[in-house]
């Protein structure tokens, strides 16, 4: 079944954006979930999420990444093991990167194993 997602106007130009339920990597039951928009971002290598969000959820540290930024400025950030779960029951363990950003960022590292359809014109973005 497909899901489509529209596209968000306050990004100039308008950007796909999809909502993701965030979890600890591992356990049953109940444990602390938050769902959170997450742009889809092509030139990102990993997945980010808001500090805040890997703080409330209690994410544990599992290594540091050296991140080149867009002016080519790098800097070593640590890196935290999550699960992220899309609409359409897919969920996968990733390693996220702490940002400043309210909103999250969904990497080549998860967008390498759907199946979505951009489609620009019509500003929205969808889940095959």
């Amino acid at each position: 079944m497909a899901l489509t997602f529209g596209y968000r106007t306050e990004y100039d130009p308008p950007a796909p954006v999809l909502r993701v339920v965030v979890s600890l990597p591992v356990g049953a039951g109940a444990q602390p979930t938050e769902q959170i928009s997450a742009l889809g971002d092509s030139g990102a290598d990993l997945s980010c999420l808001p500090a805040y969000l890997i703080e409330a959820l209690g994410l544990i540290e599992v290594d540091e990444v050296q991140v080149e930024g867009y002016d080519g400025s790098t800097q070593i950030k640590p890196l935290y093991a999550a699960r992220l779960s899309l609409p359409d029951s897919h969920s996968e363990l990733v390693r996220i990167i702490p940002i400043s950003s309210g909103e999250g960022l969904l990497g080549r590292d998860v967008l390498k194993s759907l199946r979505l359809e951009l489609n620009g014109p019509q500003r929205r973005l969808t889940l095959l």
